[in-house]
């Protein structure tokens, strides 16, 4: 069998497990996979196989059915358990058609008949690591859009801020002005009282500028850390960064979590996801040009602690419903964003805690809800 240049380098790196009871057999399948792969490890019952799976962890599993202790149906049920990924050859004879029936109903990727053909064993394998290549060049593009998408919602994130800080920094000006005018024209008496009041009203802006710095450095830059947290100060922290464009566009908040829930998790990749539901919100608010209102409740419920965000921005139309979570996907025309805020969202929280994104429409607009595992 032909096998391309760049299968071939990748089957070079893979590692294979043979389970076969019979020696002569199981020898002879070994030396077949040898010529193919990295490393061969091999196996003589089902138990010993799920035994040496778990120690080294195998790419590809290559497995007789019938075998003494445990056989390889209920080893591939064990083996997927573990990992459904990992690729499961079956070898069988031409008899045992009611197991073949339960391999496919368990997951068996190929199957063999006995007495196994060399070509169809390279066949097989071959296939079953251009499948594993294949998943490894999805995940290594997915994992790129979600750096991209990470670096695109901080970059989101930075703009409020600078936002954020242009109303104060402009009041803070028009203050310094307005003390070099007005002297000497006043006694030294006023002009000290007028100086001391300014300069509280400056610091005080400087104290808030300088928390919002804070809070994006600590509360939205990824670390890796998984740390304990309110919900309740996680929240009012991520609405701060917004509050300049919630004021212009009269757009009000209601927050209503128990102050008392904690989270053990990965907080500052929380806080994006919460600040990309809240920014979506803000948005759908502005593009239907009303007064906006988004409702945040918290709650726990058994294992799970649930965040929803609810906006009446007029809710999601249903022909781009189920386009939402793609990543490139945006509403909002070329020129205004790159549609991988909630793609970003929903992969940060079942990569960070195996947990989910769910979305509803209501009356006058969406609520999105955050399920969050507190058991992981």
């Amino acid at each position: 069998m032909q096998i391309d240049y760049e299968l071939e380098n990748f089957l070079k790196d893979l590692k294979v497990l043979i389970v076969e009871d019979d020696e002569v057999a199981q020898k002879y399948l070994v030396e077949i996979a040898s010529d193919l792969v990295k490393e061969v490890f091999s196996a003589s019952n089902g138990e010993e196989g799920l035994k040496i799976f778990k120690e080294n962890i195998p790419d590809i599993v290559v497995s007789d059915i019938n075998m003494p202790i445990l056989n390889g149906l209920d080893m591939a049920v064990e083996i997927k358990n573990v990992d459904e990924n990992i690729p499961v050859i079956i070898v069988t004879a031409l008899n045992e058609i009611e197991l073949l029936q339960q391999a496919i109903e368990i997951g068996v990727d190929r199957y063999l008949s006995k007495p196994v053909d060399p070509e169809k064993l390279i066949f097989a394998i071959s296939k079953c690591a251009s499948m594993i290549y294949s998943n490894k060049i999805k995940l290594q593009k997915r994992d790129i859009m979600l750096q991209e998408a990470v670096i695109s919602s901080k970059n989101e994130i930075l703009q409020d801020i600078a936002h954020h800080w242009r109303n104060p920094l402009n009041v803070i000006a028009l203050i310094s002005d307005n003390l070099q005018d007005k002297y000497p024209k006043e006694s030294y008496d006023e002009y000290f009282l007028r100086v001391k009041e300014a300069s509280k009203k400056i610091d005080n802006m400087v104290h808030n500028l300088s928390k919002t710095i804070d809070y994006y450095a600590r509360d939205f830059a990824l670390n890796g850390q998984r740390v304990n947290f309110l919900l309740h100060e996680s929240i009012q922290k991520t609405l701060f960064i917004s509050t300049e464009y919630f004021k212009e566009s009269n757009i009000s908040t209601e927050l209503n979590i128990d102050e008392n829930i904690k989270i053990f998790g990965y907080k500052n990749a929380y806080n994006l996801i919460v600040y990309q539901i809240i920014k979506n919100a803000y948005e759908a608010i502005v593009k239907h040009k009303k007064d906006g209102l988004i409702k945040i409740n918290g709650w726990q419920e058994d294992n799970f602690i649930y965040l929803r965000v609810c906006d009446n921005g007029g809710g999601i139309e249903d022909e781009i419903a189920k386009k939402i979570f793609e990543p490139y996907f945006s509403t909002k025309g070329p020129h205004s964003g790159n549609g991988i805020g909630l793609f970003m969202a929903k992969k940060l929280i079942e990569q960070t805690s195996e947990s989910k994104i769910e979305w509803k429409n209501k009356e006058d607009g969406v609520c999105f809800k955050i399920k969050y595992n507190i058991i992981k």
